[in-house]
């Protein structure tokens, strides 16, 4: 075991290791919040960087002139510590190193959902040693979430994504001056394209995302559900990509795929669970309505979803990016909005208002229907409407009915909604 802490802890000899692609604003969100004292938990898909946030976090801490030997990196999958506690890797980390139990140590447990009893050591450690700071990472929502009662008041969520539009634009050395803001455009229609994951924006290896989805079901899915015919989740999988964009119920995908509703139910919560897939609700003020009506799903990253797909559509990535920045910004506050075979793509409700937002990636204002936008709006009695474009901006009004037109690059880049 010894031997197996040294290699992954290759700071205690002085060995260089590999930090990733830094991921500054990222890095600085969880800098501040294990400074709150409390056990920050680190949560995202797989293969969206959260190992390589943690090694950032070391490197950090090292040129912040934190002792090597203070500082406790674990991967909980590795077959060496299956059948070991935390306490006892933390006991023999500290006899290997001579630590004092008052001694300021930095904890970093990866992939904590491997360990079964993890909630109960992680909250026994909180409790009885204050010189303790303690990162968690995890991969999979469903298996995390059920044990967090243990450490409710100890703990703090950040989640990590694939990576946002200026995240992808820094990332690959694109300088755009204040006067090139159209240069925004080409890059984004690229971003539509390649999706977010760190590793395949740098090597774009064409087996990336079948291993990705592999990794997803046969680690999640496997050890969960223990399901025998993994053909049927890749499949569904497939089938919410096709989908994007479109409302889909339970029980006509699971005719498509010939299992019951209620199997499509249990595996759609564990790829959100997963966090490779969100679920959008229909807008009601019933809650019946919310949680029975059919939903909309969206893929977490472009590329993920070109590869399930088979098929770039710009149109469908567009408005997947626009749910990601819409979702991540306002979270329970996001619907999708159908009534009397009228449909708007997104509607927010927050601070007692409603705003109603189309996606149509155009470039010319007259392949726009203002329609099903304008019905909509009177129906819910709203003033304002925005619609998302490739190129177009400019304001319409119909009858005291304002429809804003806003580029989408302007607003992943300048936050304007």
């Amino acid at each position: 075991m010894e031997e197996t802490l040294y290699m992954q802890n290759p700071w205690w000899m002085n060995r260089e290791f590999n930090i990733g692609i830094i991921r500054k604003q990222s890095l600085d969100k969880l800098k501040s919040m294990a400074l709150n004292n409390k056990v920050t938990m680190l949560l995202g898909g797989r293969r969206v960087g959260k190992t390589f946030l943690i090694y950032q976090y070391i490197d950090y801490l090292l040129k912040s002139r934190i002792k090597e030997k203070n500082i406790l990196y674990l991967l909980l999958d590795t077959r060496a510590f299956e059948d070991i506690t935390i306490v006892n890797l933390l006991r023999e980390y500290r006899k290997i190193h001579n630590l004092s139990i008052d001694e300021k140590i930095y904890i970093f447990l990866d992939e904590i959902q491997y360990k079964d009893s993890w909630e109960q050591e992680v909250k026994n450690l909180y409790d009885t040693e204050p010189n303790i700071q303690i990162v968690l990472s995890g991969s999979a929502s469903f298996k995390i979430h059920t044990k967090t009662s243990f450490l409710t008041g100890r703990y703090e969520i950040m989640n990590l994504y694939p990576l946002n539009f200026l995240e992808w634009i820094g990332i690959r050395g694109i300088k755009i001056l204040p006067s090139e803001s159209y240069k925004y455009q080409n890059e984004l229609n690229e971003y539509l394209f390649k999706g977010g994951y760190p590793e395949y924006v740098i090597k774009e290896d064409p087996q990336y995302f079948p291993n990705l989805v592999d990794s997803i079901v046969y680690k999640d899915f496997v050890e969960y559900f223990n399901i025998k015919n993994l053909d049927i989740v890749k499949d569904l999988f497939k089938l919410l990509s096709d989908r994007t964009g479109s409302h889909s119920s339970l029980s006509k995908i699971g005719n498509i795929l010939s299992i019951s509703k209620e199997t499509v139910r249990e595996y759609i919560y564990a790829l959100k669970g997963s966090f490779s897939v969100y679920e959008l609700q229909r807008y009601s003020s019933s809650r019946n309505e919310r949680i029975y009506f059919a939903k909309k799903y969206y893929l977490n990253d472009n590329g993920l979803q070109f590869n399930q797909s088979g098929k770039f559509n710009k149109g469908q990535s567009a408005e997947r990016t626009l749910f990601d920045y819409l979702y991540k910004k306002y979270s329970d506050s996001i619907y999708f909005y159908y009534d009397n075979k009228v449909e708007v793509d997104f509607i927010l409700k927050y601070q007692d208002r409603l705003e109603l937002i189309e996606s149509k990636y155009i470039n010319d204002i007259s392949e726009f229907n203002p329609k099903s936008l304008l019905k909509a709006m009177k129906s819910l009695d709203v003033t304002n409407a925005t619609v998302i474009t490739e190129s177009v901006e400019e304001e319409l009004v119909f009858d005291e009915k304002k429809i804003i037109f806003i580029p989408l690059w302007k607003v992943l880049v300048k936050q304007i909604i």
